[in-house]
């Protein structure tokens, strides 16, 4: 695996405990923008804006592609960690979701370092491939 893949997943894996609130924060913005769009047409022909609001924020929102990207990257290691064992996801949870480095989690789960790195190797290559980064 190339250097600036790791480095990627790291970051997306650093990222994971606050996903979900970034999902519903640029879900808020759209559903509230800060200025309104407004329809200038004032001479009778329809204008360009959508007149069913409801439907236009839900296609907004489906096809935004922050969100999309966000949605991805969490589903991609929800699945990703559902495929190891508890061990594993320990291992995960510690280096990436609480950054501890790999001495601490030895420490804390009782295992070498260098199970702790051949646990993150498998695990960020089975991301790698889930999220089409790597063949």
């Amino acid at each position: 695996m190339k250097n600036y893949t790791r480095d990627y997943l790291k970051g997306v894996l650093r990222e994971y405990p606050s996903l979900s609130n970034e999902i519903n924060k640029r879900k808020e913005a759209i559903l509230n923008p800060d200025n309104q769009s407004a329809d200038e047409n004032t001479g009778g022909i329809r204008g360009s804006e959508v007149w069913r609001p409801v439907e236009a924020v839900a296609v907004k929102i489906a096809d935004d592609e922050e969100i999309n990207n966000l949605l991805n990257h969490k589903n991609a290691i929800d699945l990703t960690l559902s495929h190891f064992n508890k061990e594993v996801q320990d291992v995960v949870r510690l280096r990436y979701f609480e950054q501890l480095c790999q001495a601490d989690v030895s420490k804390q789960l009782g295992l070498t370092v260098a199970a702790i790195r051949v646990s993150e190797n498998a695990f960020l290559k089975r991301l790698a491939r889930k999220l089409k980064l790597m063949g």
